[in-house]
């Protein structure tokens, strides 16, 4: 159990408890009788204590008593039992039936040392001072045959000493020659700590005294050493009197940080006693008056409203409440920029803390007159703590209320015309905003939209001039195409020319008429070879073909006979003529006639008769060789003569 693990320590008791409750087996191997039970009910009702005990400590204070109850009934002067009831009943708030249990366990016996300890506390709860003492006193007096119990009477008295300390004790002290209070508490605490020096409720207890007297660092310390060595109820309470301390050196921050850590940890411990609610009350008084002093109202009005729902009977808590309430309407009231909500709030707070005022002031006043003889008419002064209010701070507050009442609501009808003309003028201002962005949005649309259409035309006329420069790179691959072409056909020309100049120099007998023609017909070749440079594309194709015929033709008689052949093929007269020719007197008159016809009359007939005579006299291999590729009809093949001059005339009519 004071490891923290109620459940298991739980389940142990009972454990024992049923062992206990088991007849235990004789000497002879048969069960023992009512004899031998006796020392079993002895062991049964201290376990059965014990767990009474465990429960009480959980919180679970029905089933405690319940077994509180029936050992008392099995055992009436059992003193503990008693004293187990008057403690339930201490933690439910019932301190008479407490008071009653404990006086019966007095007159069972006298001289026990947990009756008067627990009867001095319940003095103590109840600020009977002097009661309380004359209880640990006796236990003190009496001597104490545990020594636990004598130390928990010793830091009991000197915890009375310390409260009931005040100014006036101390200078009557000084005349009479006597130790203070707080010296005299001093003294307990340090024998408490001679006998047990881990006793953290006495080491607290220096350090209270030694804050009382002014030494802060050395008290600093002390709490801090038992917030490191503690781990239980001592641990809450060392964490509360350090804050005291940063409270006295004007540290409200650190203070409010060990204030909200001591009540997270009162909430995580399961407990219903007045005393816990009490000490969870204390702890949010100060933490409240750590915030007010930090000017954290807003904080601080949370604190005591979570605080009034526990209490809502404590007068003490309304009064800050009030005062919290008017210091945050004052400061509003002081602020040049509040706004019209927060002005309107304070004087919400304003007209509320003068009601509370107002209301303790007047519960003051019956209290007293109930104090006189009269009876109670109103709950207010029934709240706890109510003396503790002087009547002259509340009265003083609620005539500051009325004061600040009529301030508040002028500056509040000042803000509030002022909040309709901004609204007035900020709507002004946004339908002008409205109008400036709509004339912006139309712009930019527009010149979105000319930016579009420049980008259409862009495109097209990137589109055209693309189309252009095609269409351009096809013509001028056109026009290096045809100079290509008449390129060759000028190429091949000159090497016919050539070729033809070659059979001039080797032919005999031509005469100045035939020379003069030859140049015409040159002249005449060069003509049509621009013209057809030009665009003649109906006539590109057979001077290509004649090219083509003339290309790789090497001078000889294989190109003398391919030449006879061309001129064969255009046609089957000139075959006829040129065979009458070398035949007899009438051909070669058919061939005389059909040179006058394409060369015309001259005189130089019969120089070309005398050359065509003179050329017959030649072998006749070439005859030969034409008649492989000639018809077979054909007669023997022409002479030299009329040959080149057919030779002349294919290819003026290839021209």
């Amino acid at each position: 159990a004071r490891l923290g693990k109620a459940q298991d320590a739980e389940e142990a008791l009972l454990r024992a408890l049923k062992l206990a409750g088991a007849p235990q087996p004789a000497a002879g191997g048969g069960e023992a009788g009512p004899a031998g039970a006796l020392p079993l009910a002895g062991v049964q009702v201290t376990c059965t204590y014990n767990l009474a005990r465990l429960l009480e400590m959980n919180g679970e204070l029905a089933r405690a008593e319940e077994k509180y109850t029936a050992i008392a009934r099995a055992h009436p002067t059992y003193a503990d039992a008693f004293v187990g009831l008057a403690s339930c009943a201490l933690a439910r708030g019932q301190r008479a039936d407490a008071e009653a249990r404990l006086r019966q366990a007095s007159e069972l016996n006298p001289a026990h040392a947990d009756t008067r300890c627990l009867l001095g506390r319940l003095h103590a709860g109840a600020r009977e001072w002097h009661r309380a003492k004359q209880a640990f006193d006796a236990v003190l007096r009496d001597g104490a045959t545990d020594d636990r119990r004598d130390a928990y009477a010793m830091v009991s008295v000197a915890n009375i000493l310390v409260a009931t300390a005040s100014r006036q004790d101390e200078v009557e002290a000084m005349r009479a020659g006597k130790p203070a209070k707080p010296d005299r508490a001093l003294e307990l605490y340090s024998r408490v700590l001679a006998r047990e020096p881990t006793n953290m409720f006495a080491a607290q207890g220096v350090g209270v005294v030694l804050a009382d007297k002014g030494y802060l660092q050395e008290a600093k310390e002390i709490f801090t050493l038992v917030l490191e060595a503690g781990g239980g109820p001592e641990l809450c309470s060392a964490a509360a009197n350090l804050a005291h301390i940063h409270m006295l050196e004007n540290r409200p921050l650190l203070a409010i940080k060990l204030y909200e850590n001591c009540l997270r940890h009162a909430a995580t411990v399961a407990h219903t006693s007045p005393a816990a609610s009490e000490s969870q009350l204390a702890l949010s008084l100060q933490l409240a008056h750590a915030q007010y002093r930090a000017n954290m109202l807003l904080e601080c009005k949370r604190t005591l409203a979570g605080a009034l729902h526990a209490h809502p009977g404590s007068a003490p808590l309304w009064y800050n409440l009030a005062l919290t309430l008017y210091r945050s309407a004052a400061a509003t009231s002081r602020d040049d920029r509040a706004l019209a909500d927060a002005l309107r709030a304070a004087s919400a707070q304003v007209e509320l803390s003068a009601r509370l005022f107002a209301r303790l002031a007047s519960a003051r006043r019956e209290r007293t007159r109930t104090a006189g003889g009269s009876a109670s008419t109103s709950a207010v002064a029934d709240w706890s703590e109510l003396d503790l209010i002087p009547d002259s701070h509340a009265k003083a507050y609620a005539l500051k209320c009325s004061e600040l009442r009529a301030p508040l609501r002028e500056r509040y009808n000042d803000a509030q015309a002022r909040r309709s003309d901004d609204e007035a003028r900020a709507l002004a201002i946004a339908e002008e905003l409205g109008e400036q962005a709509a004339a912006v949005d139309a712009a930019r649309a527009a010149t979105t939209q000319a930016e579009a259409l420049d980008e259409e035309d862009k495109e097209a006329r990137l589109v055209e001039q693309r189309a252009r420069q095609a269409q351009f790179l096809e013509k001028f691959k056109g026009e290096k195409e045809r100079d290509r072409q008449a390129a060759e056909r000028r190429e091949t020309k000159k090497s016919k020319a050539g070729v033809e100049g070659e059979y001039e120099e080797e032919g005999e007998g031509e005469g100045p008429q035939l020379k003069q023609d030859k140049k015409k017909r040159k002249k005449k070749r060069g003509k049509k070879d621009d013209a057809l440079a030009d665009g003649a594309p109906e006539e590109e194709e057979g001077e290509e073909g004649a090219a083509a015929a003339h290309e790789g033709d090497e001078p000889g008689e294989q190109e003398y006979e391919e030449t006879v052949a061309d001129a064969k093929g255009e046609g089957e007269g000139d075959e006829a003529e040129g065979e009458a020719a070398d035949g007899g007197g009438e051909g070669g008159e058919a061939a005389r006639a059909r040179e006058r016809a394409l060369f015309g009359d001259g005189d130089d007939d019969d120089d070309e008769s005398a050359a065509a005579e003179g050329v017959g006299d030649e072998p006749a291999d070439g005859a030969d060789a034409m008649q492989v590729d000639a018809n077979p009809a054909t007669a023997a093949a022409p002479s030299g003569g009329a040959t080149k001059r057919r030779r002349v005339i294919a290819d003026d009519d290839d021209d």
